[in-house]
């Protein structure tokens, strides 16, 4: 998906959710103050950047290229639509995924770390890799 907008379209989907699971307004801001620990230490993706997230395989299907054929189709949508650089971001300390994003061609790009995001997920923070389509 295009990078741009992505934060605002979350919190959009998320009172979309919320309406519709007839959540009150005290109960979605209650949502939105639990996730508050996100934002020192969320990446953001660079304007014109496709983004790609959440790529994973159940254990059972690792280690037969699922993983990479799923970032391959993204990466040729991003291209379809226009995009000529993608980002990725998963949270430091996921080895597995950083060997997985380096091997289709992604590399450092930022990282952004809280002790608070620390405390709550035992992760420090989140890495962003980023490549050319």
């Amino acid at each position: 998906m295009p990078a741009a907008g992505t934060g605002s379209a979350a919190r959009s989907a998320i009172e979309e959710a919320a309406e519709n699971s007839g959540l009150n307004a005290s109960e979605l801001a209650a949502i939105f103050r639990r996730g508050a620990y996100t934002a020192g230490c969320w990446v953001q993706s660079a304007e014109g950047e496709w983004l790609i997230e959440h790529v994973a395989s159940l254990p059972l299907y690792r280690r037969r290229g699922l993983v990479q054929a799923l970032i391959d189709r993204a990466l040729a949508a991003g291209k379809a639509a226009g995009f000529e650089r993608a980002s990725i971001s998963f949270l430091i300390g996921n080895e597995a995924a950083q060997r997985c994003y380096a091997k289709a061609g992604f590399a450092f790009a930022d990282e952004k770390r809280h002790s608070d995001f620390e405390a709550m997920t035992n992760a420090a923070g989140f890495r962003r890799f980023v490549r050319n389509i």
